[in-house]
């Protein structure tokens, strides 16, 4: 984890230091670490002492009080152009200072720093090497200097800088052992050294020293977060705000650590209190848009995306982030436009050539899902799961050679690739190549136990091979992890059938009816079922049922055919099946349940009718309808009316 560099600490009223630095840094190089807005509050000082007097104007050459008021007039106008940013015009004052009081450490002192705003690091460093000689006892002295080391680090990133700097914090700190800016000062040099616990022990005892100091304690937090210590580096964060609602850079701390926790909601709140919007309130925005589109909230999802776009539309992550919530939410053209601007934004961003392939897939697009995953193959030639979704398009278009080819790529990279597994063997299944479908499953199986998906397309594989026990096992497992699956209970259904546990069948069935209630699927299975079980009127139930649904689906006028000549009502059954046959007047099977139905009714010749045509179309009768029929044939030929 990248800690935070700590904020300066409030040094004495020697030199307005964070003006000087942030002068110093605009133009001699990069920015410190942290923005001069977010930096704490600290007490403004001139180049001047407290007092207003220029304490160093003794020199024996200097005695004329004139002088001395022009020197210290000299010193304040420098002063003031420190403070507006002219370093040019503070050099000469401050050159002026010189001349009239040669040695004046004031002076060097102010030279040192319009110097150094200037970017001329050696000719400032000097000057307070001066002032340094001057005044050997003066922690200030030293204190100075060693912030300007530290503005230096800033500006050119000189480890020795860092290292001088601390030098001449100790030394002040040994001169002034209560100072403590002096610790703070030391241990943010220390800090930016990756010294963490010199760091630590420094702002440990700034705090004893100046307990109510708030950067310290955000400077400290920086410490424990650098050495992974998050709960105290929370705690450390949260008392500099305690002590000041108002420290930035402690709330931005805060917030980008809890981001990096995955406390979304917390760090949001924080980041959302900037003063402007920063990229670690734009990542807990997408972060935690995500997470809402994983738990399905996609409306909120949105918002958050939303939030963030507002903050930075040039963002591609950001569009393809919401892309993929417009996805799942349905709204596939809303989404192409997001994964439009995201490859717009920036043209090697995989996912979105991934995503708007599946988008495109959804509208049945497949040229232009093809498409985007030759690009992201071009992208990632050997990216597996690439392989593995244009094998699955290829399948979809019925191109099988093409579509394992794919498979096998995909699995040539990753051979742990479950997915592809899954789908192969359904390509297979459909190959009536039921064996390489069963090893296929098998192996997705071992790689991912709980797909349900997986167990419920070798149920029906398993049916295909005429094994219901294995289907019904499979089927079971499926709906052990998803209890409402109508497919699964179906599938299991359907085994039980296979295996004439009807009672078994029709509590399946009744379950997928419960489930799906608006299909007419659930209703002809279980009215099946009741009729292979012969509860007659009960599969008349369904499949009236079936037909308040779809009252001119010729399928059902078949299945309620055979249940009214099965239970003996062949008016009905006749008036059903002429229906089915008008749709398909080629069956055998519905000849046959009319010829059945037409025995039964006694039409004989009509029977004999629709039994010839079977026999064309090569559908086998029943023996016991057969015999019927030559009986009641015979009994014909022999009746009265006949002769």
């Amino acid at each position: 984890m990248i800690a935070a560099k700590p904020c300066p600490s409030p040094s004495r009223p020697h030199v307005h230091v964070l003006f000087a630095l942030w002068l110093f840094a605009s133009c001699a190089g990069p920015a410190p670490s942290a923005p001069a807005s977010e930096q704490p509050p600290i007490e403004d000082a001139r180049v001047t002492n407290a007092a207003g007097e220029l304490d160093a104007v003794r020199a024996e050459e200097s005695a004329d009080p004139s002088v001395q008021g022009e020197a210290l007039r000299h010193l304040h106008r420098g002063g003031e152009y420190l403070e507006r940013g002219d370093g040019a015009s503070a050099l000469r004052e401050f050159e002026r200072v010189l001349e009239l009081v040669p040695g004046c450490p004031e002076g060097y002192l102010g030279r040192g720093v319009a110097y150094l705003s200037l970017g001329e690091i050696d000719r400032g460093i000097a000057d307070l090497d001066r002032v340094v000689e001057a005044y050997p006892e003066s922690a200030d002295s030293y204190s100075t200097r060693g912030e300007w080391r530290v503005a230096i680090w800033a500006a050119r990133g000189s480890r020795e800088d860092l290292l001088l700097a601390v030098d001449d914090f100790t030394r002040a700190i040994e001169l002034s052992p209560e100072g403590a800016d002096l610790f703070a000062n030391r241990g943010s040099a220390r800090f930016q050294l990756e010294d963490y616990d010199g760091a630590r022990a420094d702002f440990d005892r700034a705090l004893e020293l100046a307990p109510g100091l708030s950067a310290i304690y955000h400077s400290r937090g920086s410490v424990f977060e650098a050495q992974g210590d998050d709960e105290h580096a929370l705690q450390d964060f949260t008392r500099a705000l305690e002590l000041d609602p108002d420290l930035g850079i402690a709330r931005h701390s805060r917030g980008r650590l809890l981001l990096e926790l995955g406390a979304l909601d917390r760090a949001i709140e924080d980041l959302e209190k900037r003063p402007d919007p920063c990229r670690h309130l734009i990542a807990s925005y997408q972060r935690r848009g995500a997470e809402l589109r994983e738990q399905g909230e996609f409306e909120a999802a949105l918002q958050d995306f939303d939030r963030a776009l507002a903050i930075d539309s040039s963002i591609a992550p950001l569009h393809g982030g919401r892309g993929l919530v417009h996805y799942q939410m349905g709204s596939i053209e809303e989404a192409i436009q997001d994964f439009d601007r995201a490859i717009e934004l920036d043209p090697g961003l995989l996912p979105a050539y991934i995503n708007r392939s599946r988008a495109y897939s959804a509208l049945e697009d497949f040229d232009h899902a093809l498409e985007d995953l030759d690009r992201a193959i071009e992208l990632d030639p050997k990216g597996a799961e690439f392989y593995g979704d244009r094998g699955w398009i290829h399948q979809k278009r019925g191109d099988r050679e093409q579509a394992l080819r794919d498979y096998d790529r995909a699995l040539e990279f990753d051979p742990n690739l479950e997915i592809v597994y899954h789908h192969r063997g359904v390509l297979y299944d459909q190959m009536d190549e039921s064996e390489r479908a069963l090893q296929d499953f098998a192996r997705a199986l071992e790689l991912e136990p709980e797909d349900a998906e997986v167990h419920m397309h070798r149920a029906e594989t398993y049916m295909g091979l005429g094994d219901p026990d294995r289907a019904i096992d499979d089927a079971t497992a499926a709906l052990r992890m998803l209890p409402e699956n109508v497919r699964a209970y179906r599938a299991r259904g359907n085994a039980h059938v296979k295996k004439g546990e009807y009672d078994l069948a029709i509590e399946d069935y009744t379950r997928e009816i419960e489930l799906s209630p608006g299909e007419i699927g659930g209703y002809t299975r279980r009215g099946t079922a009741q009729r292979y079980a012969g509860r007659y009127d009960l599969s008349l139930q369904d499949f009236n049922a079936a037909l308040e649904l779809e009252p001119h689906n010729p399928s059902l006028f078949m299945w309620r055919g055979f249940t009214y000549c099965e239970g003996g009502e062949f008016d009905l059954a006749i008036e059903d099946l002429n229906r089915a046959l008008e749709v398909w007047p080629d069956s055998g099977v519905l000849l046959r349940y009319r010829a059945m139905s037409l025995l039964g009714r006694g039409d004989v010749e009509g029977a004999q009718a629709d039994a010839q045509r079977c026999r064309e179309l090569g559908e086998d009768l029943p023996e016991e309808f057969t015999e019927r029929l030559e009986r009641a044939l015979a009994d014909a030929e022999r009746s009265p009316a006949r002769e």
